[in-house]
């Protein structure tokens, strides 16, 4: 019995994708209200290699979605802002010990290795008059099997999730 309780709290532990640390953060000088139009980057900063990859597509296609419903415009020619990225996925591992009580001779160990994705999203605001960054979002957490295999909707949700912390009276519907 014991051994079946251990076993369903692991897969609890394990199957359970948490939402990512959101943080944000602004310039104090600059006034957010008076941008009206963003673009991106000309060179993403998740595009080291020169071409535009399926990622740099999809985050784009997340965050003009956002932002356009939150009132801005996009802008291909001269925009007041441009978006740029930043995303770093690594593969980490966890040693979790299982205590002593619980140990079984099925078990065969009290230690197990855990494998996992974590990734870091940023999402960057910049003035494109002054080339500075006037706004930051970054996004950390572990990146579950199901958004691994289907990136799509997870890219969605946590841009929305990032940008909603955008402050309300910085947006031109604010």
């Amino acid at each position: 019995m014991r051994s079946l309780i251990s076993g369903v709290l692991i897969l609890l532990v394990c199957g359970c994708a948490t939402k990512p640390l959101i943080s944000v953060d602004r310039n104090p000088n600059a006034d957010l209200r008076t941008f009206k139009t963003f673009g991106f980057s000309e060179h993403p900063g998740i595009d080291p290699s020169g071409y535009s990859s399926i990622m740099t597509a999809r985050l784009r296609a997340a965050t003009r979605t956002k932002l356009e419903g939150m009132g801005y415009t996009y802008d291909l020619g001269a925009p007041q802002l441009k978006v740029n990225f930043l995303l770093n996925v690594a593969n980490r591992q966890e040693i979790r010990s299982t205590p002593g009580a619980l140990r079984t001779p099925r078990l065969g160990s009290s230690i197990e290795t855990i494998e996992y994705k974590a990734g870091i999203l940023a999402i960057y605001l910049v003035d494109s008059s002054t080339n500075s960054v006037v706004w930051q979002a970054m996004a950390e957490g572990r990146i579950a099997r199901a958004d691994v295999e289907q990136p799509g909707p997870a890219v969605d949700r946590v841009v929305a999730e990032m940008l909603q912390r955008l402050p309300r009276d910085a947006t031109p519907h604010g």
